[in-house]
């Protein structure tokens, strides 16, 4: 049964997926991490420097987090697959279906959504 959290956090193309596969199988799934709030909206545009100091700070805080991703990867048979989120807090895994919860019901994460291949459109 599923959780509020999972409900909340886990995209529906990734919620479908799950119901049909056997719990132990692994699948590959898109983590977003939750970014840091700083309370401030912006209303004129940035300078690209303060851009790129902006996309640093967000690496940073965003590393912060992975010691509790890890932590559930390692304890749901999951791994990393990429060494850091990009800019935007975006992480692909590969874990179970315990795994999947388990992150879901994390305050790192944002959003698990379903990671789907790139096809070439002809």
């Amino acid at each position: 049964m599923a959780t509020q959290s999972e409900h909340t956090k886990v995209s529906d193309a990734l919620r479908s997926r799950m119901e049909h596969r056997p719990p132990r199988e692994r699948m590959r799934a898109v983590v977003l991490l939750q970014p840091q709030t700083t309370g401030t909206g912006q209303s004129r545009r940035l300078s690209g420097e303060t851009r790129r100091k902006l996309a640093e700070a967000h690496r940073q805080w965003f590393a912060t987090r992975l010691p509790e991703i890890d932590r559930i990867l390692n304890e749901t048979g999951g791994k990393r697959l990429a060494e850091h989120p990009d800019a935007l807090g975006s992480l692909p895994v590969e874990t179970n279906l315990d795994g999947i919860r388990a992150l879901s019901a994390s305050d790192a994460v944002k959003a698990i959504l379903e990671d789907q291949a790139v096809q070439l459109v002809s």
